[in-house]
């Protein structure tokens, strides 16, 4: 059986405060290990040269809790993030950050048309 795109997009479930590792679960059952405190620390200095390169509006696709919109928006960067999982989007609108609990392949909400 050849897996679909939907059958590997995961959902999460964090733990943070105990330093532990996030449990990624794809609708499919398959469960992953990922370093969640990483997530939830600010952006590490590659991240962040490369977020000093930003000078205009700017999506995060698969934002999580949204740290490098935060470090975008300390800089004054109008940013948004998007992400799908329900646990991570409450972690970054927490913290104030503007995201979006949406998949990319939906419909996003767009500005309207100017005539």
């Amino acid at each position: 059986m050849t897996a679909t795109l939907l059958d590997v997009i995961p959902t999460l479930e964090l733990a943070p405060a105990t330093g532990s590792h996030a449990v990624l679960r794809a609708e499919n059952g398959t469960v992953l290990r990922a370093p969640a405190d990483r997530w939830f620390r600010d952006a590490e200095p590659a991240e962040t040269r490369a977020l000093a390169e930003v000078c205009g509006p700017a999506l995060d696709i698969g934002c999580g809790p949204g740290r490098h919109v935060f470090a975008l928006a300390e800089r004054g960067i109008p940013a948004l993030g998007i992400d799908i999982t329900t646990n991570a989007v409450h972690h970054a609108r927490a913290r104030g950050v503007p995201v979006l609990e949406r998949c990319v392949f939906g419909p996003i909400p767009s500005r309207p048309s100017r005539t």
